[in-house]
């Protein structure tokens, strides 16, 4: 049998080479693991592509660089008659009540409801009857994309993993592994 001692450390006490190591480990960590709220994000899209009574078919999401996802949806298409193809009038008439709930985060309860909202308020504001509901469903997955990443990144900043580390007690050996 053996024993041995280990010094544990609050992250402010750490020396900068290992608070650097602590915080390569959590963006590390992150990277492998998904951030906080990836989850949120993604039903956000789901649930919004629901709600409009569309299919997300496919995707392929990284949450650090949006441009290197892709969001495939099955959609319904407004037909060949003028008033048909009016999207403005369909979307407002049929689905009022989730478009304009600003703030209510109507699919899941999650603030990324909302920016899958933004696009279709836009449009709204200034309507074209050359956009179709997949490419508006697009948009919308690729805000909440955006979004996502911001948040993604700021979880691996210094400043947001010290709160963290302190607000959850982590503890760290000398060198900035965690305890």
């Amino acid at each position: 049998m053996r024993t041995e001692e280990t010094k544990i450390y609050k992250f402010e006490e750490l020396s900068e080479e290992a608070k650097d190591r602590a915080l390569e480990d959590w963006c590390a960590f992150l990277f492998d693991s998904g951030f906080a709220w990836a989850d949120e994000y993604f039903d956000s899209i789901k649930e919004g592509i629901k709600a409009f009574d569309c299919d997300l078919k496919d995707w392929s999401i990284d949450w650090l660089d949006e441009n290197r996802s892709s969001v495939k949806v099955s959609a319904w298409e407004t037909g060949e008659d003028e008033e048909e193809r009016d999207l403005e009038a369909i979307l407002t008439d049929d689905y009022k009540e989730k478009i304009f709930s600003e703030g209510g985060c109507p699919f899941t309860g999650f603030c990324g409801d909302e920016d899958f909202l933004d696009p279709i308020r836009d449009f709204l504001k200034k309507p074209d009857k050359e956009t179709t509901m997949e490419e508006l469903m697009r948009d919308c997955a690729y805000s909440v994309r955006v979004q996502a990443k911001i948040s993604a990144k700021e979880q691996m900043t210094e400043e947001y993993f010290i709160d963290h580390a302190e607000v959850n007690n982590f503890e760290f050996t000398e060198d900035g592994k965690r305890w």
